[in-house]
């Protein structure tokens, strides 16, 4: 049996849980009618479970929850390999099955935009209290609940 990837968020924070909805919604769910007529690029994650940290089970290390308080994380199905923040954002848009978000993807990992993707994120993450939320993460998690593709804690969560 494949273990699916694991994007870890803080979702004690507003900001920070609507984007994990629209990341699920937008980047890593695929409408069954789109499977079959689009092929994944080659290292597409196994499926994503997208978990707050304060969820996670206690097999999750201490050192990943303690990064996960400041950014988001993406833990590869294997466990072998841990992305955080920007690189874990571009991880997840170069491995979605939804071809329209690899080029973002490439251009995060880019050699002249990864500081900039860095530094972006850092601050971001510094002041997501100051954000505003989307009205559409809410939106989002109602869609998903509706085609049946949220599953466990996730599903319960407002």
């Amino acid at each position: 049996m494949t273990h699916p990837a694991v994007v870890l968020y803080d979702g004690e924070c507003a900001f920070c849980t609507a984007a994990a909805e629209l990341g699920r919604c937008h980047v890593t769910y695929v409408p069954p009618q789109a499977r079959m007529r689009s092929s994944p690029p080659p290292e597409v994650f196994p499926g994503v479970v997208w978990l707050p940290w304060q969820g996670a089970s206690s097999a999750v290390a201490a050192h990943l929850r303690e990064r996960a308080r400041h950014e988001v994380l993406v833990v590869s199905a294997d466990g072998r390999r841990v992305w955080g923040g920007s690189e874990a954002v571009a991880a997840l848009l170069l491995n979605s099955p939804r071809r329209r978000w690899w080029p973002v993807g490439s251009l995060l990992r880019g050699p002249g935009t990864r500081r900039l993707a860095r530094a972006l994120y850092r601050w971001v993450a510094r002041n997501r209290d100051r954000f505003p939320m989307p009205v559409t993460g809410a939106r989002c998690r109602d869609t998903l609940q509706a085609r049946g593709a949220l599953v466990g804690e996730a599903a319960g969560r407002t």
